[in-house]
């Protein structure tokens, strides 16, 4: 007999979605399961308009990126909503 997961309930959902806004890496490690590096995190929580990174080839500064564009094109850059955001690639 095949188990049937129970579905969360409209609070639980609320809190999780709050959540993802509030935290590009929770977002992240909740829906792809990948955990991000000390320094991701605080490249995608980084608040300043333009950030350098100095990191090797293979580092993961694309995913980096594509994570934030991501998160950003579904949940807008002010965490509190309220802004407009265009991403030209």
């Amino acid at each position: 007999m095949m188990a049937v997961a129970k579905q969360p309930d409209a609070g639980e959902l609320l809190r999780r979605s709050i959540l993802h806004r509030l935290d590009i890496s929770k977002w992240l490690s909740d829906t792809t399961g990948i955990k991000l590096d000390g320094w991701q995190k605080n490249v995608v929580m980084d608040k300043h308009r333009r950030v350098g990174v100095v990191a090797p080839r293979q580092a993961g500064k694309s995913f980096t990126v594509g994570s934030l564009l991501a998160h950003t094109a579904l949940f807008g850059k002010d965490p509190m909503g309220g802004c407009t955001t265009s991403i030209i690639v």
